[in-house]
């Protein structure tokens, strides 16, 4: 008869770290020797009620997606083979968050003009100076506070071509960031079409 090697339940996995980003967590963590498998777990008080997540090894990694913006999570880990399960490694915590708002469009102007024969009018503002501006909004209205009208890309300056002569209009523009965040608006104008 063969000896058989007794399995031992693998050691505490350690080096649990977090990263929080928008609506997601990364978790890492230093591999345990002899681990199937790991039993990632969950919840949003330090003591309360945990969602367990089995993650095959050798992962050592896991990007919980299931999780909301603005709400603290707590996390610990254990390493599991056929001798049984490890204890639970230190909790930590994190919570996923926005990224915070681009800093806002400034120095909008506006003019009555006309491009390729249509009445226009020419919107030109200072970017924002945030990094990963993938767009900007552009907001008008004939009557009080602008209104979302479009999206452009994101430039310096844009031709409205839907216009009409003898008509003001008011303006803002916001930028957004890569995230979908978007800024606080730039100053309001008021631009009469000729």
């Amino acid at each position: 008869m063969k000896n058989v090697v007794p399995v031992s339940i693998p050691s505490v996995p350690t080096g649990l770290g977090v990263t929080a980003g928008n609506a997601l967590v990364t978790l890492s963590w230093n591999a345990s020797l002899g681990a199937t498998s790991y039993n990632l777990q969950r919840s949003t008080s330090t003591n309360g009620v945990k969602t367990t997540i089995s993650i095959t090894a050798p992962s050592t990694s896991y990007t919980d997606s299931s999780v909301n913006n603005g709400t603290t999570y707590y996390y610990a880990i254990s390493a599991v083979n056929t001798a049984g399960q490890s204890s639970n490694s230190a909790q930590v915590s994190a919570k996923p968050m926005l990224p915070p708002a681009p800093n806002a469009v400034t120095n909008l102007t506006g003019s009555a003009t006309t491009y390729h024969g249509q009445r226009a009018i020419l919107l030109e503002w200072k970017q924002s100076i945030s990094l990963n501006i993938v767009m900007n909004r552009v907001y008008r209205s004939t009557a009080g506070v602008p209104v979302y009208y479009g999206n452009v890309s994101a430039v310096n300056g844009v031709y409205d071509l839907g216009v009409k002569s003898g008509t003001t209009y008011s303006y803002y523009v916001t930028a957004v960031n890569s995230s979908g965040v978007e800024s606080l608006s730039s100053n309001i104008i008021n631009v009469r079409e000729i």
